[in-house]
């Protein structure tokens, strides 16, 4: 499958010198591109000639390539086959200069509370450790059963060399 991965839209400086779109194949074969679409809002579209993308690589259009030129305010980029079916769309409310607009399902953050001062916060609040459930005792508990243990059988493996 291909995807439409990511945009800079609002590059620091000119925009039309910094501005693209990444394509990703997600497939497991190579995928040509042959007479595929890109589209904006606007309507303006690039026609892909002979361009294939590897299996699990990315092809950067740039605004040179495609003469596609992206709002910095609410874009929609659609991809369609050379049948005309649309295979993807990435669409943006808005874009700060020199943010990429990241796909969501390249999205791979996760949100952490903003009222929490950091991630550590939030582990030991959430009573997994600390909290009510003190759990560093019942790990020094093991760690010394498990070193009783080599010493003790060593101790014993001594005292049976002995005899």
């Amino acid at each position: 499958m291909i995807y439409i991965k990511s945009a800079l839209p609002n590059p620091t400086g000119p925009d039309a010198e910094g501005e693209w779109i990444r394509l990703f194949n997600d497939g497991t074969t190579d995928a040509s591109l042959k007479s595929w679409v890109i589209k904006d809002t606007s309507g303006k579209k690039f026609i892909f000639g002979g361009d294939t993308i590897k299996s699990g690589e990315e092809l950067q259009l740039n605004y040179s390539d495609t003469k596609i030129s992206l709002n910095n305010g609410a874009e929609t980029l659609t991809l369609y086959d050379d049948k005309g079916t649309e295979i993807d769309r990435l669409q943006y409310a808005s874009a700060s200069e020199g943010e990429t607009i990241l796909a969501p399902r390249f999205q791979i953050t996760k949100e952490i509370q903003a009222d929490s001062a950091s991630a550590l916060n939030q582990i030991t609040s959430s009573k997994i450790i600390g909290g009510n459930y003190e759990l560093w005792p019942l790990l020094l508990g093991l760690i010394l059963a498990i070193l009783a243990g080599f010493i003790g059988g060593a101790f014993y493996k001594r005292i049976r060399e002995e005899l």
